[in-house]
């Protein structure tokens, strides 16, 4: 008589003749699951005589102790793909007591949410936040090189502008002297013409002035200038009064055209004005053909350059409201991405750990777990496919135990 459990599908082989009219029962070697055997009926047999029968006392209902060894013997067999999966069922059912299936420890690696978070926010974040980074870079360095470039043309169209004006003046008071040999130095500032043609506004606070280009015996002497108080005045007293520090460079640029070293001459100095604020003057000095005399223009630089100063303060503020509105933008970004991302891989990676427990529990043979869960995309067509496994492994229990 052959015997089959049914939890594990282990055959074994028993002598009918010592099983009792009340049956019998054994506990499985491979599953401890308990199994009753019923006494088979004997075959109608017509002319067969009646034989005594021994009888084979029962085992006790509820004793959980296996049967003698003279009351089966297992079958002579290798072991069998249903025992392994009864060993490999057991070591999960042990392993499932200690371990809860909804709380199983994670295998190496990272999750899923946090897999997500990387990919989809810290890593296109931080890309975005290195483009715009670089962008900004590149428009800081396009707007001050853009300012500086003009600020450059303007300082070279302002020096030319002052080196014109002294040159023309040099020589429209070249040609009055031509016209005029009589006209001495210490009456030019009385000659109402010669002093408008010596002595001309040049900017807001520029002007040109006339002095006679001194040598060894001699210095150079102030004949035509603004202030009257200086006319008659050696030049270089008058200037290292008011220059003080600067003074060297203001002489370095005349003594140059007094020495013949150069034939016109310009150069910047630095000089205080009315409200005592020292600011950089730029002065060009163009002497007189056929004379002693010369004739200078000066004027702060910055006058000519203010309106670039401005657009390099406006370009400034504007570099610096466009960083503030990319930084407020990154930043709504970076809220809003983190939100979906979060929200998305919080639920994706509940629905997971929901079928990873469904799955456990099935592996354990609790198959009367409901899977709940309702989604169009892969992860309803995994727990479609985990339902249908379920459902399956179900009917194959019943259609195994309605053939025993």
């Amino acid at each position: 008589m052959i015997v089959i459990c049914e939890e594990c599908g282990k055959k074994y082989s028993i002598d009918a003749s010592k099983v009792g009219d009340k049956g019998a029962r054994f506990r499985c070697k491979a599953c401890k699951n308990t199994i009753l055997i019923q006494k088979p009926e004997a075959p109608q047999e017509a002319a067969a005589p009646s034989l005594p029968t021994p009888s084979v006392p029962p085992l006790e209902p509820e004793s959980h102790h296996a049967p003698e060894p003279d009351l089966f013997e297992q079958m002579a067999e290798e072991p069998s793909r249903s025992e392994k999966l009864a060993k490999k069922k057991k070591r999960i059912a042990k392993k499932a007591k200690k371990t809860p299936p909804s709380k199983t420890k994670k295998e190496g690696g990272i999750g899923i949410r946090l897999k997500m978070l990387l990919l989809f926010l810290i890593i296109p974040i931080t890309i975005i936040a290195a483009a715009s980074f670089l962008y900004l870079t590149k428009l800081s360095g396009l707007a001050s090189s853009l300012i500086g470039r003009s600020m450059g043309l303007v300082t070279e169209m302002s020096e030319s502008i002052i080196a014109e004006s002294a040159r023309s003046a040099a020589a429209q008071c070249g040609i009055y002297l031509d016209y005029n040999p009589s006209l001495t130095p210490e009456y030019f500032d009385s000659d109402f013409a010669f002093r408008r043609l010596a002595q001309k506004k040049l900017g807001i606070t520029g002007y040109t002035f006339l002095f006679s280009l001194g040598d060894d015996s001699s210095p150079s002497v102030i004949w035509v200038h603004p202030s009257p108080k200086v006319i008659g005045e050696p030049l270089y007293d008058v200037m290292k009064k008011d220059l003080g520090a600067d003074f060297s460079k203001f002489k370095g640029i005349v003594s140059s055209v007094e020495t013949g070293q150069k034939f016109e001459s310009g150069g910047y100095f630095s000089q205080k004005d009315r409200e005592g604020k020292l600011r950089e003057k730029y002065i060009f000095v163009a002497p007189i053909e056929g004379t002693d005399l010369a004739v200078a223009a000066t004027t702060y630089i910055d006058e000519f350059t203010l309106p670039v100063s401005s657009l390099e303060h406006d370009a400034q503020v504007t570099t610096e409201k466009t960083r503030n509105f990319i930084i407020s933008i990154l930043a709504g970004a970076l809220i809003v991405i983190g939100l979906i991302v979060t929200l998305y891989s919080t639920s994706l990676s509940g629905k997971i750990k929901k079928l990873t427990d469904i799955a456990n529990r099935i592996s354990v043979g609790e198959l009367d777990e409901e899977i709940k869960i309702k989604s169009g995309d892969e992860i309803g067509a995994l727990a479609e496919a985990i339902s249908r496994m379920q459902d399956s492994i179900r009917l194959s229990i019943e259609r195994l135990r309605k053939k025993r």
